[in-house]
């Protein structure tokens, strides 16, 4: 092999290896919300508020979004009749 090829194809692996990684930290962090969400469960069972929040916290840390909102509606699509869970988290100053 040459060392062109031989440093193509220790780029690709570099990023085979670097994609892998990332899969594994996202599904890591999926699983991790999943467990969250499951101990809340347990904690709460005849109670789905906090159910709710923990699922709208674990949304918007799986998106990365700053706010989310979840809601369970009591009556066909009346929001008066739904009780719901909203996260917001604090904005984030930007340098520069």
């Amino acid at each position: 092999m040459k060392r062109r090829e031989l440093d193509e194809s220790y780029a690709t692996l570099e990023q085979q290896l670097a994609d892998r990684a990332r899969e594994l930290a996202e599904a890591l962090e999926r699983q991790t919300a999943t467990a969250e969400i499951l101990r809340v469960i347990s904690q709460s069972p005849t109670d789905v508020g906090p159910v709710l929040r923990a699922v709208a916290d674990a949304a918007a840390g799986l998106c990365r979004a700053d706010e989310a909102a979840v809601f369970l509606l009591k009556r066909r699509n009346l929001p008066m009749g739904c009780i719901g869970a909203y996260r917001q988290r604090p904005c984030r100053r930007r340098e520069g």
